[in-house]
């Protein structure tokens, strides 16, 4: 089983000088108007896109934006245009085309003046729709930019009022879409100059949290979780209206402290607090479906999709959750949703093969696993898969589970031991998997948490010494 953690990020930025708050201009008002789409399914993704566009511009400071409902359709010369700027009352006017080729978006917006049509700026992008976040997060950079919206900071409203912190603050929440070790450690780098600046700025103590607690799950830093704890704990001090710092105390409670309880009481106040952001919805999904609630965990990621269709990990959230109901048919939906987002993505074809053998769809699953090991060069795992098919077909899952495991034993170090203890659970070598399942709980390892509803130790789940284990670990949540 592959524990998901998605984690939200944002933006970039660059210098600026020094700032008196009280002299800030008056906020000007930007109408985003419906994309030109071209293209296949081009008239969904754009309005897709806008949507998320309004919401990612409405979030920066000095800037009204105007209700993307306001408009319904894309104006079809320059009177259209006129027509609507005057409907609205907007100062400055977004639009654009939206192109579909060859599966990528390909998106070119211009940047008006309403009253005369004057050009300030137009801004290109590109990339599939599993990455409408990095290119959300691009725009509105840019256009915090051009606007020069950096004089309009209040501390009412962002935590701070000096520009040259916001704008590293900016360029950390960019770093931290990545969500690889480099850019992780290159936000955090831009979130500490953030509270060098000024040590009141709860949202970059927020921001440096997320990226501590991204690299404590990637085991690159060992004291990860500890130190997103306090910053968290201390951007809510600084700011208790904030929803992130509340999400990260509920994921660090569920993944580190074993604690269901906490984690469920936080990232419910996440949601509260912010209801339009997947990621917490996908940490309570995540959460549910290790207590066993598996109907509370899919009602988490229909949440999430409604919020942001095409962002990848709710899909993989789905085919987890799913596959632990039995609910082949949505496993099969969901799996064919994220390998259209990302067809050549490993993780997502690891995570559906997973789902499937934990569905029971287990030549399906052989099939992702196959396919896995081409896209990887992997000759010998090619064969594993054909040979475990012939297993598979003539001796029933637990013969294909019994040479895959024989398989990981002939490259040792290359398997987790939580992996490893699933196929000993699978192949009906109890003894060896309750060894495995106590050696990470005594380390207190984060995959830990969800030994309770796992499938592959379902054979233990009568067993005297498995139940007291998970009592005295805190982990019996069913």
């Amino acid at each position: 089983m592959l524990l998901i953690l998605a984690c939200a990020g944002f933006w970039r930025s660059e210098r600026t000088r020094s700032y008196a708050a009280s002299s800030a201009p008056a906020a000007p008002t930007l109408a985003v108007l419906p994309l030109e789409p071209a293209g296949q399914d081009a008239t969904r993704l754009a309005e897709s896109f806008r949507l998320d566009l309004v919401d990612s511009l409405a979030q920066l400071p000095g800037l009204k934006v105007l209700s993307a409902h306001a408009f319904t359709s894309a104006p079809r010369d320059p009177e259209d245009v006129a027509r609507m700027a005057r409907t609205q009352t907007a100062d400055l006017l977004l639009l654009g085309k939206f192109e579909v080729k060859d599966g990528l978006c390909l998106i070119d917006l211009e940047l008006v003046h309403s009253a005369d049509f004057g050009h300030l700026a137009t801004f290109h992008y590109q990339g599939s729709p599993s990455e409408f976040r990095r290119i959300l997060a691009s725009a509105q950079q840019d256009i915090f930019m051009r606007l020069h919206l950096r004089a309009t900071l209040s501390a009412t409203t962002e935590s701070t009022s000096n520009p040259l912190a916001y704008e590293a603050y900016l360029e950390g929440r960019r770093s931290l879409i990545e969500r690889t070790d480099e850019s992780l450690n290159k936000a955090v780098a831009s979130f500490k100059r953030a509270v060098e600046i000024d040590p009141k700025f709860a949202r970059a103590y927020s921001g440096m949290a997320s990226a501590y607690m991204v690299l404590a799950a990637h085991d690159t830093f060992p004291d990860g979780y500890q130190m997103a704890r306090g910053l968290a704990l201390h951007a809510l001090e600084l700011d208790p209206s904030l929803a992130e710092p509340h999400a990260i105390l509920g994921c660090i409670a569920m993944s580190k402290d074993w604690d269901a309880a906490k984690a469920e009481r936080e990232l419910r106040r996440a949601i509260e607090l912010d209801p339009d952001e997947a990621s917490y919805h996908l940490w309570a999904a995540t959460l549910y479906n290790f207590e066993g609630r598996f109907d509370d965990s899919l009602k988490q990621v229909d949440l999430a999709r409604q919020e942001d269709p095409y962002w990848p990990p709710v899909y993989q959230t789905e085919v987890g959750a799913a596959a632990n109901v039995g609910q082949k048919q949505r496993v099969a939906t969901a799996a064919q949703l994220l390998l259209k987002l990302t067809p050549t993505w490993p993780l997502a074809h690891r995570q559906i093969a997973a789902s499937y053998w934990v569905a029971g769809m287990h030549e399906d699953a052989i099939a992702e696993w196959r396919t896995l090991a081409q896209m990887e060069s992997d000759p010998d795992g090619v064969r594993l898969e054909d040979a475990g098919r012939e297993a598979l077909r003539a001796h029933g899952p637990v013969a294909y589970a019994k040479l895959r495991l024989r398989a990981m034993d002939r490259s040792p170090g290359q398997n987790g031991p939580y992996e490893l203890a699933e196929w000993c659970g699978y192949s009906g070598d109890t003894e060896r998997a309750f060894g495995l399942l106590q050696s990470l709980i005594a380390h207190h390892d984060p995959q830990a948490v969800a030994i309770s509803i796992d499938p592959a130790f379902a054979s233990l789940h009568t067993n005297p010494r498995f139940l007291a284990m998970l009592s005295a670990a805190g982990l019996n949540f069913r």
